[in-house]
């Protein structure tokens, strides 16, 4: 009798796990749709945003053609693919914003750590974008809590470049290149990859 019980108890709580396991699989299932679905949102926010604007979405591949892993990228190639007739979108995360004027900021933006669209391995570059303050409000109403590991994809208009010069942590000179110039749309992406954007546009 003692073991038909014991036999019936261990049936109960092998019946339990198995039940849990299937309920955590349709749990985890289902996270991983409505997350699937979410970045396809972001990436299809994106996508309209660069047709939009006829932004130049895959200028880092142009700036790639005919280099090698650690050939040195010169700000005149930077100049021809961001000093052209077309904006670019640009994906990083968020430095620093100030106020340039009573109606604008100056929000500056730097190659975040999640990037997932093209970019030349080890090239610093940065964005320092005019920008209505209107703009920046709404998008820091809708996304109070930014760190350092949200990117945004922003469309501007680069109107110049500058190089500058600063001591790394290494000891070493670094140097950064900065895209001056006009935002013209912003999105939060935080950590959605965007490498495919070409492919599916």
């Amino acid at each position: 009798m003692k073991k038909i019980i014991w036999a019936i108890v261990a049936v109960a709580i092998a019946g339990y796990f198995i039940n849990s396991h299937f309920e955590d699989e349709s749990k985890r299932k289902v996270e991983e749709l409505k997350t699937k679905k979410s970045e396809e949102v972001i990436r299809t926010a994106v996508k309209k945003m660069v047709s939009r604007s006829n932004a130049v979405y895959d200028w880092a591949l142009h700036l790639e053609k005919g280099k090698k892993y650690f050939s040195p990228i010169f700000t005149i190639d930077l100049e021809s693919v961001w000093l052209t007739k077309r904006p670019i979108l640009f994906i990083g995360v968020i430095k620093d914003i100030a106020t340039l004027d009573k109606l604008n900021y100056t929000i500056e933006l730097k190659r975040g750590f999640h990037h997932g669209e093209y970019y030349v391995f080890g090239e610093k570059m940065e964005v320092s974008l005019r920008s209505s303050k209107k703009i920046i409000d709404s998008f820091l109403k809708k996304h109070p809590n930014l760190n350092y590991y949200d990117n945004l994809a922003v469309i501007a208009r680069i109107n110049n470049i500058r190089a500058v010069s600063f001591l790394g942590e290494d000891g070493l000179m670094e140097e950064v290149r900065i895209g001056e110039g006009k935002l013209l749309d912003i999105k939060y992406i935080g950590r959605v990859s965007l490498k495919k954007l070409d492919a599916e546009k």
